[in-house]
Formats: structure tokens, sequence, C-alpha cells
């Protein structure tokens, strides 16, 4: 994997690095550069352990953990891999295996599932993909497993018109990690390997011929329905990689590059020097309208959401929703009057805003939420990123726009479930 074309910008960029490093007497003479020449020649042997670090990470997580059901993809958590294989260097790759298991729990399964709404192999998969979910987070492995499973080789049978398990199965993408021979290829192998007789010890792959034909009977374990999420999130990765535009972007210039290294300087300053707000909303009040906001800011952006939510403006919740991810406003419009359906916003409070990074703030609320038969007063959480108008997360202060991460329609769904329930236990 880190010979594949996915690392050549990388590497090229740390090469890069390493030349600037010859002319920084030359930039700082012309006051192009007038930083720490010492200080930013100590860099460098950081900068290529680091690229090195990156670079062998994914070929080195397979080695240890493909046979077991786990391969590296682009949107894997990289301190995760990273800790697995240390643990797995140091001879505890059952620790390792727990690890990785526990990552894949409801938070992970709720933000990545939304982000497969895009691609279109996976798009109409979701509403069972979403019930697997729901098995799984409640122990139900016997169900999840098979769904998931299914679901795989039905968004490889879209993508390349032959099944993910299927003898033949093209699952290669030259610019991907998952895409990789070593990646969703030889997952493949592992999960297809053949089972003929019944087996009910507990398995350490999810061998799909044997789940899904009834030979391998002990596959209701946690361990297995996560290495089975783990695959499906992988099979997204490659089919992202294989939508993506075939020619290269185009080579920056020498200057464009100098510029680029200013700016990530002044972003990396703004980093140093951002601090948490205190007492954002005093103890006590509630803010009930966005004017009542500072602009720019995530209360303003969520107060903005929710009273388009009472506005019933779809259009304006999608275009403050994360979740869109290149898809078109009137599209993500679409979804939400769909997922709005039935319920509506009468008034809402702002109650507090916690910043817990500089892109990164959760504002709690209070909502009255009418329905068909109902009127509950509910609590709300918004989680906000701060992202640029390329879609990157950035620093407050650059131009770009709050957005949110979770839009709070199943926490309402959730409420209004539990508030019509006939008993505390029903359901």
């Amino acid at each position: 994997i880190a010979d594949s074309p996915y690392f050549a910008e990388l590497d090229a960029m740390t090469n890069f690095t390493e030349a600037v490093s010859r002319v920084l007497p030359v930039l700082s003479f012309f006051r192009i550069f007038n930083g720490n020449m010492a200080k930013v020649r100590a860099k460098f042997d950081d900068i290529r352990a680091q690229r090195d670090d990156i670079l062998h990470l994914p070929d080195r997580f397979n080695d240890h953990f493909a046979d077991r059901g786990w391969v590296a993809y682009e949107t894997l958590n990289v301190d995760l891999m990273r800790r697995a294989v240390d643990l797995a260097d140091e001879g505890q790759i059952e620790t390792a295996e727990a690890e990785l298991v526990a990552y894949y729990d409801e938070g992970t399964l709720e933000f990545w599932l939304r982000s497969l709404r895009g691609i279109p192999c996976f798009k109409t998969r979701l509403e069972l993909l979403d019930l697997a979910k729901a098995d799984y987070l409640a122990g139900r492995y016997h169900a999840s497993v098979p769904v998931v499973l299914a679901m795989i080789d039905g968004a490889a049978n879209d993508l390349g018109h032959v099944g993910f398990f299927a003898e033949g199965a093209q699952l290669v993408a030259p610019n991907s990690i998952a895409g990789h021979v070593s990646g969703i290829t030889r997952l493949a192998k592992v999960f297809g390997k053949t089972r003929r007789k019944t087996c009910t010890d507990p398995l350490p792959v999810p061998y799909r011929n044997g789940i899904l034909h009834g030979v391998d009977l002990g596959y209701a374990q946690k361990d297995i329905a996560a290495k089975c999420w783990a695959a499906l999130f992988a099979v997204g990765d490659w089919a992202r990689a294989l939508a993506a535009p075939a020619n290269p972007p185009k080579k920056k210039t020498f200057m464009e590059n100098i510029q680029q290294i200013a700016a990530t300087a002044a972003i990396k300053k703004r980093l140093s020097e951002w601090r948490p707000r205190e007492n954002v909303i005093p103890h006590g009040e509630k803010l009930s309208a966005s004017a009542d906001c500072e602009p720019a800011t995530p209360e303003r952006a969520s107060a903005e959401f929710l009273e388009a939510w009472r506005a019933r403006n779809f259009g304006k919740m999608a275009a403050t929703l994360d979740r869109r991810r290149g898809r078109s406003t009137k599209a993500a419009a679409g979804d939400l009057r769909k997922d709005y359906a039935g319920i509506y916003l009468n008034a809402f409070r702002l109650r507090s805003v916690v910043d817990s990074a500089s892109a990164i703030s959760t504002v709690d609320a209070e909502a009255d939420i009418r329905t068909d038969s109902d009127i509950i007063t509910t609590p709300l959480q918004l989680r906000m990123i701060y992202k640029d108008h390329e879609g990157n997360p950035a620093v407050r202060g650059q131009a770009g726009q709050w957005l949110i991460v979770h839009d709070p329609i199943w926490i309402v769904r959730g409420q209004i479930f539990r508030a019509t329930s006939p008993t505390p236990n029903d359901g």
C-alpha cells in the first residue's frame, strides 16, 4: 500500500519540504520567509518519521489483522490502527482486537452509515442496514451479521456487476487503501472460505458461506458482527475511490506551495491561541431566537436550523447539515421532508454551549415537539463542526460555516417513541 498512488502526494510533499530546507537562506534573503531556520530544519526529521509511520501503517495493520478479518481502510481511525499495531507488535493481539471491536459502537455506526447516503449502491440498502444496526446495538448478532454480509455482497454487485464473494470479483481501485489487493480483495477470500461441515464452535471470522448456508452456527458474537461492519465501511471507501475523478489534480507551483506553508503556519498559530469560551449562555438563561446569538457562532447556526425546522424550510435545514457530503441541497431537503414528516417544532430554547475543540462545539437545547397525536418537551443535542468552503474542518475565524454533524431527528423520534409506549419496557 505504501507504494500505491494513494500516498504519492504525501511522499511528494515530504520531498518538497526537504527541498525548501535547502533554499531557506535564499527565501530569508528575499523576505519570503523570516522564521527561525534552525527550528524549521529541526522539524524535518520529525516530518519524515511521521511520513514513514503513515506510509507503512496500513501494510503493518493488514499483516497483523487481515487473516483475522480486519483490513485497513481510508476512514478507519488512524490512532486506533496505530494502537492496534503497537499492541500486536508486543504480542497482545487479542487486546488489540478487543479495542477494534469496541470502536464499532453506536456513535461510529451512526456517523459512518450516514456518510454512505451519498453512494448510490448503499442508499437503497440503508433501511436494512439501519435495522441491522439496531439489532447489533441490542446484542442480536444472529440477526445483524447475515444482513450486513448480504448488503456487502449486493453493494459490490452494483459496483462491479459481480458479488463481493464471487469468483473473479474485481475489488481493486488504484488510488485506495481499501481497494489495494491486500485490502478487501484479501478480506473477501478470508470471509469467503468454503465451509461444508456443520460447526457449532465460535467462529474466528465471519465465514459468509458457512453462515448464510446454515453450517456455521456459532457466529452470533459481537466480534464477528463488528468485523462485518468494518468490512462494510471498507467497501464504502472502495466505492468512493471508484467514483473519484481519474485525472490527478494539477500540481501546485513553487510559489503556491510556499503560500500553502504560510497558510498552514497561520492556522497552527490560531490553533495554539484558541481557547474555549466560558459561560456562553449564562446559567438559567435560554435563547429562543437566532437574533439573540452572536453571528458566526455554533449557537447561531443551531438556532437558525431550529427556526428553519419550525418554518418547515427543508432547503435551509439541508444547507446547515454536514451529512449532505456533496449531495445537492434539493436532494438533501427531500430526505429531510421524509425524515421530519409528522414531526413539528413549536418552540425551542438553547440552554448551553460547550466548545470542545476549535472546530467542534456541542449545543444543548430543549424543544416543544408536536406530532399528529401528541406534544412533548424533549432535550436536543446538536453537535456542530466548523468547515471551510471546500468541506474541510477549519479553525473558527477562517472563512467557513458551522454545520450540524448529526441532526436531532433520531433523538426526537426516540423521545416520542418512549413518550407514547404503553409501558416503560415495551419495544
